[in-house]
């Protein structure tokens, strides 16, 4: 498995996929990081907002790293409960 956390993520990630798959490694198994950061950023804030810790929230960042990446709130979790209850 091969991870790319760089810049661009999603440029170098299809490269790095091409690059794999022609010395025989499969173009599946190389993940790019994109979401990873800012998923974690996206935590964070609503931990901050609500006033609990980061770990007890659920939050995702969706889609391609950039511009076109999508806040799922529907998905979001507090303390285990959706955000609209808590």
């Amino acid at each position: 498995m091969l991870v790319v956390a760089t810049n661009p993520v999603d440029v170098m990630t299809h490269l790095a996929a091409q690059f794999a798959q022609e010395h025989g490694l499969a173009a599946g198994r190389v993940i790019g990081s994109g979401t990873t950061l800012d998923t974690a950023r996206f935590r964070a804030l609503l931990a901050s907002h609500v006033g609990i810790d980061p770990q007890r929230v659920h939050a995702y960042v969706l889609g391609e790293h950039g511009d076109s990446e999508v806040l799922a709130w529907s998905l979001v979790t507090v303390a285990g409960l959706p955000l609209e209850t808590y």
